[in-house]
Formats: structure tokens, sequence, C-alpha cells
């Protein structure tokens, strides 16, 4: 008799994801969530993956950094996180010097839930985040994702969390790769309106368009076209989503504070793509 043909063992892109998720709660439940992380980065750079997919491996991955990166949970081996005791003459901006952690002091502040950073005390056990951290601004998709990883290597890249986001009218927010300037990020920043001179706002100005922190961006080889873009903040959070800054790149006030803590003068990269979201 002649033999039945072999069965279809091709899999889906469904069932990729699937697996991913159930290995992921697995590895969870074994006590290797940094395994776990891993497992779900590498699962979110597979583009045969559709939309709903990628956004449900996102979440799992924003849930375990939530607490890996920004909690008090701390795992031994954690290539983004240390523990540091304090010692006499410490504050948080010369620790995170010190260790050259690539990302600003406030971050120690937060995922230690510091009320007064100039109290700490020598021995006290803090919790560090080791950058660099990048991001990727996907146009189509009115998103930032975050990364953690070695800046010229995207294929090493972890993915961290994702922030939604608000670009430029009329498609005015340009694509390529750029590396956050030096000197550039500020905190309660001034600001004239480029095509009225006339109107400007002072730093603390609660109508200050740009909100409470500025993150300036150079761009890289052929995009160095590209000057005076940046990352902000917004009074105007419907604009979340839409197409109605001058080009920059606008975040929540309460995500633009996490990115300015995260990301570092000189080293962080922002590659802005117009391909589909992922």
């Amino acid at each position: 008799p002649r033999s039945a043909p072999p069965a279809d063992t091709a899999v889906s892109p469904a069932q990729i994801a699937a697996r991913a998720l159930t290995t992921a709660d697995r590895l969870i439940e074994r006590g290797d969530p940094l395994a776990a992380r891993e497992l779900l980065s590498a699962a979110l750079r597979d583009p045969s993956l559709p939309e709903v997919d990628h956004n449900l491996l996102r979440a799992k991955a924003t849930a375990l950094n939530n607490e890996l990166v920004f909690g008090r949970v701390e795992v031994a081996g954690d290539p983004i996180t240390e523990t540091y005791r304090v010692q006499s003459g410490d504050r948080l901006s010369t620790i995170a010097r010190r260790r050259a952690l690539a990302t600003d002091w406030r971050l120690i502040q937060r995922v230690n839930e510091l009320e007064n950073p100039n109290r700490i005390r020598v021995g006290q056990p803090l919790k560090l985040v080791r950058g660099p951290f990048h991001a990727i601004v996907h146009k189509g998709g009115y998103r930032l994702d975050l990364y953690h990883g070695p800046p010229d290597d995207e294929s090493r890249w972890t993915f961290i969390r994702s922030f939604d986001v608000g670009l430029g009218e009329l498609g005015s927010t340009p694509t390529g790769r750029f590396i956050v300037r030096v000197d550039s990020k500020l905190e309660n920043p001034a600001w004239v309106n480029p095509r009225n001179p006339s109107e400007r706002y002072d730093g603390k100005d609660p109508a200050n368009p740009i909100g409470d922190y500025w993150v300036g961006l150079d761009g890289l080889g052929e995009d160095a076209i590209y000057a005076g873009y940046g990352i902000h903040g917004t009074i105007e959070p419907d604009s979340i989503g839409r197409q109605e800054s001058m080009g920059c790149v606008r975040l929540r006030p309460d995500d633009i504070a996490l990115i300015f803590e995260l990301l570092a003068e000189g080293i962080s990269r922002v590659n802005i793509v117009d391909r589909p979201p992922r």
C-alpha cells in the first residue's frame, strides 16, 4: 500500500507567539525571569508575527520588566541591574557617575522609592539600573519601543517596554538614525516657537507646549541633515497618537520623565522608522 503523505508540520505565527508566551510563563514559574525576558525579546524580533501577537508579547515583557527593571525585584545575574551599598559621602548623582550607569540619578530614586533623594544612609542597599537604553519610534504605530543593549548592535538589544507617542504634523517627523545629543537633556526647558519667535515660554511656565523635559537628537551618518529635533513632553495629552507637533516626538508627562532618566547623552540611539508597526 502507498504510504500516507507526511503531515503538515508548519507552525503558524499565532502558534509561535503562543509557545513563546507559554514558555515564558513556565520559566518565570521556575524562577528564571531573565531567560523569560530574553525569550520574549527574541520572539519580538520575528517580523512574520502579526501585530496582535506582537502586542501580546510586548505586554508580557512590559509586565516582567516593570518588576525586573523598575520595581524592587533584584535577580542575581541580571546585566541590567546591580546592588550597591551606600558609602560615606555618597549622593545619588555621584553614585550614578561613579558606577558609570549611563542613566540619570533620578532613576535610582524612582526604583528604590526614595521620598527624599538626599536622605540615604551609609550601608543602605540600593538597586541600580545600568544602561545604555535606546529607543525605536514606529511612526506607523505612534509608538516608542525602549530597549537595553550595546549601542552598535541592535541584534543584542533587549526589549523593555513601549510608550505611546505623538508625532509631527503632516508626517514631518523624519525617519533615520539618531543619537542623544551631548548637553541636550534639559529639565524645565525654555522654548521659542521657531515659526513665531515672539512666542516665548520660560522653563517653568505651565503653558510651555513642550512640557517639563527635552531630549535633543543628532542625526547619524546621512541623517546628520536633520537638526533641531528631539523628544519632549506635552501639555496636550490628547495629541498623543496624532500628528500635531512640529516634527518632534511627544510623550505624556510621566512617560517623558522616565525616558529622560533612561536615555544617555552621547550614547543612547533613537531610530525612527516608517515601516508598519511591529
